[in-house]
């Protein structure tokens, strides 16, 4: 791996929610509205005639050698299958069991599923003559099931709006009292639960805890001496290779691993609004003083090689923008902490990037 210079920067930030940048759902990164190849165009709202041509896609110089790393021994990933759902260490799990000779239906399911209306409860069921759990989707009338199951996260930064604590024994008592009564309408047999209340609480504070301790982002920041203007930076991201999609924020995404985050890095602004957005770019109505590199540690499939194309990126964009790369820190400590994320989440037997480090350390989570 190369190693870059001592005198670079990465700032290791919690992560935070409610910031100004926070994007809200991250699922996909969509391309613009009306993109086309090379070009976005701007279209009538009323008959959707193409007009003015917005911004070019390519960019003016070919750098794109620093978004194509490939990266060492990393037939792991290939290897790592998505995490069973539900997810039967992190979820507290209530398996419904149907009388004998009676499945579920699908609109017995569907009408569980309306009531519902905590986000982090999720219903799977398994078919007649399955052993495999899948997520309800409602598909064909004539499917049965032969269990049920409702799978309740038991921690999540952005349902509790980053506090470090989890749920308590009393909240996960009301939730259990509430959950049983919808659960009365279906003709079931039993009910089994994969932890006591006391077990659901405990494990909620070590969840908590953990995805504090470890939602750390490696972050290099660009100052201006003045402003950049939109129309420069969008061509800097083009000529590195990143590209415009969610949140109007510019990505490097990952088209080599499946199982893998979706992106290996992003780049932003916190200058206000704290995005960019192409129409306004080509208005020349898009100015901004600092530029954001960054990546979740725990969310990466390969930190450290990461962060070292991260900086040569954030060193062009240095050499064609002008402006500080800031504040100064040792390279060497700073790679240190990003290995503390990497090894304590390996002590769960977690591999960042995938499988439960995915699940537990969510898109939503940001950094200023």
């Amino acid at each position: 791996m190369k190693r870059i210079p001592l005198l670079t920067v990465i700032g290791i930030a919690c992560c935070v929610t409610g910031c100004g940048v926070m994007p809200s759902n991250t699922s996909s990164f969509p391309e613009s509205t009306g993109t086309t190849s090379n070009q976005i165009i701007e279209k009538n709202s009323y008959n959707f005639t193409p007009q003015k041509p917005v911004i070019p896609y390519t960019g003016s110089e070919d750098k794109q050698e620093l978004t194509a790393a490939r990266f060492r021994d990393m037939d792991v990933y290939e290897l790592q299958q998505p995490i069973d759902y539900p997810n039967f260490k992190y979820d507290w799990i209530t398996t419904v069991v149907p009388k004998s000779g009676k499945p579920f239906s699908v609109d017995e399911v569907s009408t569980l599923l309306h009531l519902l209306d905590d986000t982090s409860e999720k219903v799977y069921v398994m078919k007649e003559g399955s052993s495999t759990w899948q997520p309800f989707v409602l598909k064909s009338q004539r499917e049965i099931y032969r269990k049920l199951a409702i799978g309740y996260k038991l921690y999540s930064k952005v349902q509790f709006n980053a506090s470090k604590d989890g749920y308590s024994k009393q909240q996960l008592i009301n939730y259990k009292a509430g959950l049983e009564a919808n659960l009365a309408k279906l003709p079931y047999a039993s009910l089994t639960y994969n932890y006591t209340v006391e077990q659901a609480t405990d494990v909620s504070h070590k969840m908590a805890w953990f995805i504090h301790k470890n939602s750390k982002w490696a972050v290099i920041r660009l100052k201006a001496d003045g402003v950049y203007k939109g129309k420069d930076v969008w061509d800097v991201m083009m000529s590195v290779g990143l590209q415009y999609g969610a949140n109007n924020h510019f990505y490097w995404y990952n088209t080599d691993f499946e199982n893998a985050s979706k992106t290996y890095m992003s780049a932003w602004t916190t200058t206000p609004k704290g995005y960019f957005n192409p129409e306004n770019i080509r208005d020349g109505k898009v100015t901004t003083n600092e530029l954001v590199f960054g990546f979740s540690i725990p969310r990466s499939i390969a930190p450290e090689e990461i962060f070292d194309a991260m900086y040569n990126i954030a060193q062009y964009a240095q050499s064609r923008l002008g402006g500080t790369i800031t504040p100064p820190v040792n390279t060497e400590n700073e790679l240190k902490q990003i290995r503390t994320v990497v090894k304590s989440l390996q002590n769960e037997n977690m591999i960042t990037g995938t499988g439960d480090a995915l699940y537990l350390f969510e898109e939503d989570d940001w950094v200023e």
